[in-house]
């Protein structure tokens, strides 16, 4: 199961975004992205909110590249999500079950430096997944479109 997760990360990762510029800062992402956002900056500098707010249950993956000229350090996850940087500036979560839908979920992420003060822009990027239906059994995922959804977002 991990090595399947692991492998899904490193063929997600291979597929890279790019950065564009334009939002405005805590900009919502806009719809009809299937979750809408909202990220703040922490104090100390250094740490970023971004929370969701998923419209279904079929967000399989989250992705969030930021600029290269921050590196991520730390990380907490969206709850009921497998959370990791796949590279200095991108982050992955991999929710198997599904996000969950209608609930804001919250995750961290913290930077080796603190973040510049002018605003920054990074891009969300969404895969949407097929899961399993069975009654009796927890859902699990059975497939991903490969066809992202994004948006992007300054923070």
């Amino acid at each position: 199961m991990k090595l399947g997760v692991l492998c899904l990360f490193a063929v997600l990762a291979t597929a890279g975004g790019v950065v564009a510029p334009g939002a405005s800062s805590n900009m919502q992402v806009p719809e009809p992205l299937p979750c809408s956002s909202a990220v703040h900056r922490l104090a100390g500098g250094s740490r970023l909110s971004l929370s969701l707010t998923c419209t279904t249950a079929n967000v399989a993956i989250v992705r969030v590249d930021f600029p290269h000229t921050v590196k991520l350090h730390a990380q907490t996850p969206f709850p009921g999500a497998g959370c990791r940087a796949s590279t200095a500036s991108t982050w992955y979560c991999l929710f198997m079950a599904g996000a969950p839908a209608n609930t804001k979920i919250t995750g961290t992420v913290r930077f080796t430096t603190a973040i510049p003060r002018a605003p920054q822009h990074a891009q969300l990027v969404f895969y949407l997944g097929s899961f399993s239906s069975a009654a009796d059994l927890p859902a699990a995922m059975v497939g991903i479109n490969p066809t992202p959804e994004t948006g992007t977002f300054a923070y």
